[in-house]
Parts: structure tokens; sequence; C-alpha cells
């Protein structure tokens, strides 16, 4: 099946969801849409919470999540490049999350370090990017750290001073970023 125009439209080849997997599917947290050129993928990664069993199933997600691009990029989508965008719930740096953003869980957590921030979050985070070759957007277009908005806040008051965190991701892969493609990359600013 090709993609086809309609009304100005482009449809998708084919489209889906899920891993393939019903422990995993259940919470339909996978969509992609495959076009002759591109795929465009969404998640909403799992947060993880405070105990072992959901920090668990966080990280295990992830992994099936890196498999499902893995397969999915070599041999169903044949390398097109690939856009994935959605809630991955992972600061991929220290600079994108602030100490405030967990005072109000301090109590639950102690000195845990937060779902999210942790090392083993970032490296299942880098696993998938790698997978599609990718390049988070956000640190395309802003090199630097400091001004990299934050995308969650626990209250407006959190929001107006920017404690918050960088969980909100678009990643790209590099070809997909390639000068030769027709491509053109338009940087909102508040």
């Amino acid at each position: 099946m090709r993609s086809s125009r309609r009304q100005g439209r482009v449809e998708p080849r084919a489209v889906g969801h899920g891993f393939g997997k019903p422990q995993y599917d259940k919470q339909a947290r996978v969509v992609w849409a495959e076009y002759d050129d591109l795929v465009v993928v969404g998640t909403y990664n799992p947060q993880g919470g405070f105990v072992e069993e959901s920090l668990a199933f966080k990280t295990q997600w992830e992994t099936e999540l890196t498999a499902f691009l893995k397969e999915s990029v070599r041999s169903v989508w044949k390398s097109k490049p690939v856009v994935w965008g959605g809630d991955f719930n992972v600061n991929p740096h220290r600079e994108d999350w602030s100490e405030e953003a967990w005072r109000y869980l301090r109590k639950r957590i102690g000195d845990a370090v937060p779902a999210g921030c942790r090392q083993i979050d970032v490296q299942k985070y880098e696993e998938s990017m790698r997978e599609i070759d990718g390049v988070n957007l956000c640190e395309y277009v802003i090199q630097d750290v400091t001004q990299r908005p934050r995308t969650h806040f626990g209250s407006d008051l959190l929001r107006a001073r920017n404690e918050g965190q960088r969980i909100d991701h678009i990643v790209a892969s590099r070809s997909f970023l390639n000068h030769s493609r027709s491509c053109d990359l338009t940087v909102l600013r508040r």
C-alpha cells in the first residue's frame, strides 16, 4: 500500500499501535504512521511511580520500545527516517530538571533519584535514540543547556520560575535533518 494524497493531505501507507505484546499494549502507549519517505512515532512512556514494581515496569517497557524500534526500522520501515515524539518521562541531562520540581514528592521518595532522572532511564532513552540514529530537536536547536525550556511543572508558580522537568521530547533521525532533504524547522519562542 502506498501513501496517497487526498484533498491536499498525505495519507499514510500504514498505521499501527503497540509492540504486539499484550502486557505492554493494553496501555496504548505507542502509535505510529508510515509514509513513503518517513515514519512518525508517538509514545507516552510510563512515568515509573515510586515503588519497585512500577519502576521495573518502566524499565522493561522502555527495553521493549528499543527492541520495537530496532526491528521496525530495520525490517518493516526499511531504514526510513523516524520522527519520534511524546511524553518520554525522562530528563536526559541533569540540567533538564530542578530540585524544586521534586520537593512535593520528597516525603514519598526520600533521597532517591526520581523516576525519569535515574541513570537506567537515561540509558534506555539513549538506546532508543541510537536505534533511529536520533537527534533531540530541542538540543539541536538550543545548544545552551541553560536555555532549554522545561515542559512539566507541578504548579503555575513553578512554571513561572521554570522549576520543572524537560520530559516531553521530539527526536528525529539524523537523515531527516540532512540538508539535501526539503525540510523546514520552525522554532517558536514564548
